[in-house]
């Protein structure tokens, strides 16, 4: 009975070895977690490392807060690089990103502070939200011209940014997508761009050339606000919807280039885009047009109401203490007072 037994137990061995062999191959104790094609989880010490052949799909967090890694070698045949892959690997300086990937994901590379560079290749169509967020080393970006949309927060925070080149394609810049990118300094938007965010290039204090191509109809609350290096702007004829302080803060903004509908319509439309001083100009015009961003014609009036209400309400309050304690009466040298005398 207990030989039938062995033996029985023996054949359940083989046959799971036989028919689950990846399962006696993979393990966490190897320097890569490998499940058939996907890189779950890398286990190494660090430095450079060169991801193995046959992986398509490095799996989400599979690097993160790898402290050690300096250098990444992405083997062509990836396609997919997951959300927070390489998150918080503070000291990675360099990384090779293979023709085959076609998404970045959320957050990928987020907060790889020494990276300097990165070359993203012509054949990604996704670079999701935050994927280059917090590189703060990150000094220049080439976006494909096969990435149709620039996600939300994708470099936001890249203070060290200086240059980044937007292709014609590219149809819409999400929200907080450059925020805070304080080292560029020219900014180039293509006719094929529809949208331009809120906040999306909100405090990027370096910017001094802004090219808005016709074709944009959009721009967001805040879009440009705390640009402090803008000193004119241009917003072509096909916007049609300005949000909300798009260009507050800009404190060295001087001029602004719009259509006649446009200056037409300002004081109605476009109250609270720009800061205070600075002037509109008709575009083909060579004066600038009488309209001078000030305080909103509506705000003036609320201002004067609100004036007007405060003094009525001081005098009938002077009115009301006076009813109420009246002066004294002199009469020679003996003071009279009035009172109401109550005879009972």
């Amino acid at each position: 009975m207990k030989r039938r037994i062995s033996v029985l137990l023996l054949l359940l061995v083989l046959c799971a070895v036989l028919c689950f062999p990846t399962l006696a191959a993979d393990g966490e104790d190897d320097e890569f977690y490998i499940k058939g094609e996907t890189l779950l989880k890398y286990n190494g010490a660090g430095g450079d490392v060169v991801i193995p052949d046959g992986v398509t799909m490095i799996y989400a967090g599979a690097f993160h807060d790898c402290d050690g890694l300096e250098s990444i070698v992405i083997p062509d045949g990836v396609i997919s690089v997951s959300s927070n892959a390489f998150d918080g690997c503070v000291n990675l300086t360099e990384v090779s990103i293979p023709s085959s990937v076609v998404v970045i994901g959320v957050e990928a590379f987020l907060g790889c502070g020494k990276l300097e560079s990165i070359t993203i290749p012509d054949g990604v169509v996704e670079i999701a939200d935050g994927a280059f967020a917090d590189c703060v080393a990150l000094a220049s970006v080439d976006i494909p011209p096969s990435v149709k949309s620039i996600r939300q927060r994708v470099f936001s925070g890249c203070t060290n940014l200086a240059h980044v080149t937007i292709p014609d394609g590219v149809t819409s810049i999400d929200s907080c997508a450059f925020e805070g990118c304080k080292s560029l300094e020219s900014i180039f938007i293509p006719g094929s761009v529809t949208t331009i965010g809120g906040s999306a290039f909100e405090g990027c204090t370096g910017l001094t050339s802004l090219t808005i191509s016709e074709g944009v109809s959009y721009i967001g609350p805040f879009a440009f606000a705390a640009c402090t290096g803008l000193t004119e702007v241009s917003v072509p004829d096909s916007v049609t919807d300005l949000g909300g302080s798009a260009f507050a803060k800009c404190t060295q903004l001087e001029t602004v280039w719009v259509s006649k509908q446009f200056a037409d319509d300002f004081e109605m439309t476009y109250q609270y885009v720009f800061p205070d001083g600075c002037e509109l100009a008709i575009r083909g015009s060579t004066a600038a047009s009488a309209h001078a961003v000030a305080a909103p014609a509506a705000t003036i009036v609320l201002a004067v109401v609100g004036a007007i209400a405060v003094a009525a309400a001081v005098i009938i309050a002077v009115r009301k203490y006076r009813a109420e304690h009246p002066k004294p009466r002199r009469r020679g040298s003996v003071t009279v007072t009035r009172r109401t005398i109550d005879k009972r």
